[in-house]
């Protein structure tokens, strides 16, 4: 389970305002949308850039395996970032890393 902090004034070094904690979830959200977008729509420059990926060529197709990786990597970004700006990804790191 993830304990919360709570934010008291009367604290030294207590955590910030719960207002704070959420306009950070929300802009590093939209950045990881941004990069997430990034790989769906620049996937030909991102292959001329790094080149082919052997890996998802052999696993995900032929020609266009390295296309299908950049597409996937990039659809997983942004439903994690949904996720971090909702604050469900807790939930998903809580099961994922279930204790007993």
């Amino acid at each position: 389970m993830v304990e919360r902090l709570v934010y008291t004034e009367d604290v030294e070094g207590s955590s910030p305002p719960s207002s704070t904690i959420m306009l950070m979830r929300v802009l590093v959200g939209l950045g990881i949308i941004a990069f997430g977008v990034f790989l769906i729509v620049k996937t030909e420059w991102m292959i001329s850039a790094f080149g082919r990926i052997a890996w998802a060529e052999d696993k995900l197709g032929a020609e266009g395996g390295t296309r299908v990786f950049y597409k996937l990597l990039g659809m997983t970004s942004i439903v994690l970032a949904f996720m971090i700006m909702s604050g469900k990804i807790f939930t998903l790191l809580d099961w994922i890393f279930k204790r007993g």
